[in-house]
């Protein structure tokens, strides 16, 4: 199991925008929170963006309005090449990040979600989701979804999902006491 979470956390560092998990503890959902398509703030997404002092991403919209994310990280002294897909969704004039990895050449059959906006200077700014709540949620039948150890995954289908987390009453969905920032370097 800790193998698993290692590999977990070296790809969610990837993930960004998808999603570095600052601890052990992560909520996947088998879906995407939404359909493709292009957002509002594509211009603002692509480009490639420094996550810390080992690993840079790139992030370039397909024709088909899935987002790529191409990863580069210093590990086990060498480069190592990440590739994620990216669907961003709006709903409410709230934002979320969707994203799953493609490991050995398979699509992972989960995806990542994060709450997102951009500062004034151009910064990504993103909040992954608060276990302990999703985790609530599922004990209450709100979602579905199964909780093993740390790690949820959520069931649900998309249109649930989405709705619960950007339903009025469901403010503290996201782990707004630590945001996640990256810093734009390049178009």
């Amino acid at each position: 199991m800790m193998r698993y979470i290692r590999i977990l956390r070296t790809r969610v560092i990837v993930l960004l925008v998808v999603l570095l998990v600052a601890g052990c503890q992560s909520v996947t959902s088998r879906y995407p929170l939404g359909p493709p398509h292009i957002p509002q703030d594509k211009e603002k997404l692509e480009g490639t963006w420094y996550v810390d002092k080992d690993a840079v991403l790139s992030v370039k919209f397909s024709n088909y309005s899935v987002a790529r994310v191409a990863g580069v990280e210093w590990k086990n002294d060498q480069f190592q090449m990440i590739e994620m897909e990216m669907i961003a969704t709006e709903k409410n004039n709230q934002r979320f990040l969707s994203g799953r990895v493609r490991d050995n050449g398979i699509w992972e059959n989960r995806y990542f979600f994060a709450k997102y906006t951009f500062s004034n200077q151009g910064d990504l700014i993103y909040w992954l989701p608060n276990f302990m709540m999703f985790e609530a949620a599922i004990k209450k039948n709100q979602l579905q979804g199964a909780i093993e150890d740390k790690a949820i995954s959520i069931t649900s289908k998309p249109d649930v999902l989405l709705n619960f987390i950007t339903a009025p009453e469901n403010t503290n969905l996201f782990e707004y006491n630590e945001p996640k920032i990256l810093r734009k370097v390049g178009n």
